[in-house]
């Protein structure tokens, strides 16, 4: 009779027990994606308060609540990590063909296109993987080049002149002309179309003005370039 009791008394606990676990699986499961739009940037906040800037044209997507294991999201194009500490739960970004894994640390990804992404490190360490195997660790004030899934370079760069987009500054170290057509089409979202075949490394402060026309009037300031709009594209 007691055993017959008990067993009753067990059920409601059971029932309990799986609808919080179904619920609690139900929350991992909550997936949100946030895009910045094409010549404008966002702040958004993750669920352990680390904070992610995006840059323009760049897609954001991580789970309404982190696994008991670690803090995962995915990214695509260009964004800065201020990442909360956390021993227990490291934190890592799955961006095309390679992954960067830290613990608490500030560090800036641009991976539009898998052909050519980096990773700038300001503070912290952070680790990376890439789906050629390569495991590299990086130190404040470094530079890693990844291509097609696969490590090429780490340099030393300030780590400022990778982040000054988020104040609306394109810095310039060296681009030709067509680098910085397609750094333009990136952010504004538009197609630009650059024949240009003058080589001349450009250097300074381009500042990302409402209108990209506006951008390249700039950059005729600093070499001699013609641009055309022709149906929604524009041709240098």
């Amino acid at each position: 009779y007691i055993e017959r009791i008990a067993a009753i008394l067990l059920i409601p606990v059971l029932i309990l027990c799986a609808w919080q676990f179904h619920q609690t699986q139900n929350k991992k499961a909550s997936i949100l994606s946030f895009t910045a739009n094409p010549g404008m940037t966002a702040k958004v906040q993750l669920p352990d308060g680390s904070i992610v800037m995006l840059n323009s044209n760049s897609t954001l997507t991580y789970p309404t609540q982190f696994s008991d294991k670690q803090r995962e999201v995915n990214l695509l194009g260009e964004a800065y990590f201020e990442v909360a500490h956390d021993a227990e739960h490291p934190f890592v970004v799955n961006s095309g063909k390679f992954k960067v894994k830290v613990l608490g640390t500030h560090f800036n990804i641009s991976n539009y296109d898998d052909s050519k992404s980096s990773v700038v490190l300001a503070q912290g360490s952070v680790e990376i993987t890439t789906d050629n195997k390569d495991l590299v660790r990086m130190k404040p004030s470094e530079k890693v080049v990844v291509e097609n899934g696969s490590f090429v370079e780490k340099t030393q760069v300030d780590a400022q002149d990778y982040t000054s987009w988020m104040d609306g500054v394109l810095t310039l170290q060296g681009e030709s002309v067509n680098d910085i057509a397609e750094m333009l089409s990136q952010y504004y979202g538009v197609k630009i179309v650059c024949n240009h075949v003058n080589s001349t490394p450009l250097y300074g402060k381009l500042v990302l003005q409402d209108s990209v026309m506006d951008v390249l009037k700039t950059i005729k300031g600093m070499v001699k370039i013609k641009t055309i709009r022709k149906n929604g594209e524009i041709y240098i």
